[in-house]
């Protein structure tokens, strides 16, 4: 799986369930009282316990008035295996491959793991979702009929997986992965617009400016740095060559994304700014999170990342205003737009990414009952509902929330000494992500400052104008990642390979012999990637 799609997931996720209530919420009716549940009678008589791998899964149930809300309310249990974003995908492949499957897995079916997902259903280890099975549930049809994604990753016309929908579509499912900034210092440094936009120039202009002049006079301003997964191509790679990754469709035949010669201007360019000091010098061997330190402590200028509401408000402003007394974060951060370099087909556009239209994938496992999957999908299905996506956002009606004369939600929230609510639960349940909203939520959010919603909004917003260059994700796009043959089956994507391989050559290869040095590496790869290339032309043209 590519480090870039592995997060627009993981970023997704936390947009949509940033403050997640794990699973409460309540209907308009009284007839919706959990209360017949209590004693294991009604609809729900027989109690159903699930095995299911889970992020945050210690805050999860105990003592948690949220998951007994809805424990109650359905007659379950879960038995919650713990996983984390660094884990995740090698829990699944350990779990499948000793038969320890938890009942529902949770799991990210993308590009460079979808063999792995069709092998494993070709053995029989998932059950089937046929479109008559999800008939029998309307929000979950609603939800499955907007994805053009489904259609692809079905594995012989059969669909195994569940892909929950970001219901982004108004936005051109685009993604919020971009560089903010601080704008304080571009003003000292005379390279400041108001309507943060800049043309890719200037931002590395603004980047060496950080650096020479010491704006955060420490001794050490970073000019460039970003979460770690996205190394290297945030640094360069991606404004020069937007189609670096993977397979593409090029002048009428598929071929290898790194082995086309924009991808070596790309990482020539990386190389510049590795070299000339804008780009943070550790940032080859950082982890996810080091650089995201060094711009909440004061030291870095232009930060990457996948700009959650969640990731802007708790990983970065509150922070950042706790590290730096007297700064605030309306005065100091903003987005920078950036536009693509001179001489590029996205010269003078603004750059974005187009996600998926899914952000992770649920599979059940092949021995369970119809009796214990309808419950779940049950569950589902009213998460999905207006009265269950009221109670993942705000809680329990009446406790947490109630309706204003207008029919309008009005949360009965806390407020907390910064001025924003305070959220019946922090509590996160990732599985609970099919209930994921369009970015509105965003917006609305009240246990977020007003000035978070105000930036989210603004990006969504102008990543959707007609001026901005997307990398599209699309039914081409789809129909290459999802395909099925057995030299792809065999060798996926190579996308580990070459990024390990692109920060080795910045770190160790010199400026004069860094393109050669990348086309022996191409070279050597080849004899493997002819093959899916091949097969990719003989079987898709």
């Amino acid at each position: 799986m590519s480090n870039k799609k592995f997060m627009t997931t993981i970023l997704i996720v936390v947009i949509a369930l940033s403050s997640l209530l794990v699973f409460a919420g309540c209907s308009k009716q009284a007839a919706d009282d959990v209360s017949t549940n209590k004693s294991g009678d009604g609809k729900y008589a027989k109690k159903f316990t699930y095995t299911i791998n889970s992020m945050y899964a210690g805050q999860q149930k105990d003592g948690n008035r949220l998951y007994d809300y809805i424990s109650k309310k359905f007659n379950i249990e879960l038995e919650i295996r713990p996983i984390n974003w660094g884990d995740w995908n090698e829990k699944v492949r350990i779990w499948v491959a000793s038969g320890d499957m938890p009942e529902i897995l949770r799991s990210d079916v993308q590009a460079s793991t979808h063999s792995e997902f069709i092998n494993w259903a070709k053995q029989g280890i998932f059950r089937e979702l046929p479109d008559e099975l999800l008939s029998k549930y309307p929000n979950l049809k609603r939800l499955n009929e907007e994805l053009i994604s489904d259609e692809y990753v079905k594995v012989d016309g059969k669909r195994y997986a569940w892909l929950a929908s970001i219901q982004k579509a108004d936005y051109n499912n685009v993604s919020q992965m971009m560089f903010y900034y601080r704008k304080d210092w571009a003003k000292k440094v005379g390279i400041y617009h108001e309507n943060n936009e800049y043309t890719f120039e200037e931002m590395k202009a603004m980047a060496k400016a950080f650096v020479e002049e010491d704006v955060s006079g420490t001794g050490k301003t970073i000019g460039i740095g970003g979460i770690g997964w996205a190394f290297p191509w945030f640094a360069g790679i991606y404004q020069v060559d937007p189609k670096w990754e993977g397979y593409i469709y090029k002048d009428g035949q598929y071929v290898w994304g790194p082995g086309e010669p924009e991808m070596v201007e790309g990482i020539k360019e990386t190389k510049e700014w590795y070299e000339s000091g804008i780009l943070w010098k550790d940032q080859p061997i950082a982890q996810n999170n080091d650089a995201g330190n060094k711009f909440v402590s004061g030291e870095l200028g232009i930060y990457f990342n996948n700009w959650t509401s969640y990731t802007l408000s708790e990983e970065i402003i509150k922070p950042f205003e706790a590290a730096n007394p007297g700064l605030e974060a309306e005065d100091t951060i903003a987005p920078m737009f950036v536009k693509g370099p001179k001489g590029t087909p996205q010269e003078g556009k603004v750059l974005g990414i187009q996600g998926s239209d899914y952000w992770s994938a649920t599979m059940f496992r092949s021995d369970m009952s119809d009796e214990k999957l309808a419950r779940w999908l049950e569950v589902y299905d009213w998460l999905a509902s207006e009265e269950g996506r009221n109670y993942v956002h705000y809680g329990i009606k009446g406790e947490d929330w109630k309706y204003d004369d207008a029919g309008n939600v009005v949360p009965l929230w806390p407020e907390k000494e910064d001025g924003t609510l305070q959220g019946p639960s922090d509590v996160k349940a990732d599985w609970a992500g099919v209930v994921n909203d369009s970015p509105k939520w965003e917006f609305e959010n009240p246990g977020y400052s007003e000035y978070t919603r105000k930036l989210v909004a603004e990006v969504y917003d102008r990543l959707r104008q007609d001026d901005v260059y997307l990398k599209p994700t699309g039914k081409e796009e789809y129909k290459i990642n999802f395909f099925s043959g057995p030299m792809k089956n065999k060798y996926g994507t190579f996308t580990q390979k070459v990024n390990d391989k692109i920060t080795e050559l910045i770190v160790s290869s010199s400026a004069d012999e860094i393109e050669k040095d990348w086309n022996n590496f191409v070279e050597s790869m080849r004899p493997k990637v002819q093959k899916v290339v091949n097969e990719l032309n003989e079987n898709l043209q």
